[in-house]
């Protein structure tokens, strides 16, 4: 009878190991999960702020175009008045 109550508390004690690590490997994996999606959100927020500033820039530049497009306005003027003068 010793023979079979150290067997089955060998048994109980392997499977107790088996299922801890599983149980460590999902809490990793779980982690991992909720890190890797920790990161990707902050990647999120990261590029929306650049494309926040690559619209504020391109306010810039949209005023510069609608300033270069009146300049080439009246340099065609002056060249039609020119040219029929």
């Amino acid at each position: 009878m010793g023979d079979l109550t150290s067997i089955i508390s060998s048994r109980i004690c392997v499977e107790y190991y088996i299922l801890r690590q599983r149980g460590m490997f999902a809490k990793n994996a779980v982690t991992k999960m909720s890190d890797a999606m920790d990161l990707n959100i902050k990647s999120m927020y990261t590029m929306m702020a650049k494309a926040e500033e690559v619209t504020q820039s391109m306010k810039i530049v949209e005023g510069h175009a609608v300033r270069i497009k009146e300049i080439k306005r009246l340099v065609d003027l002056f060249e039609e008045l020119y040219l029929n003068y």
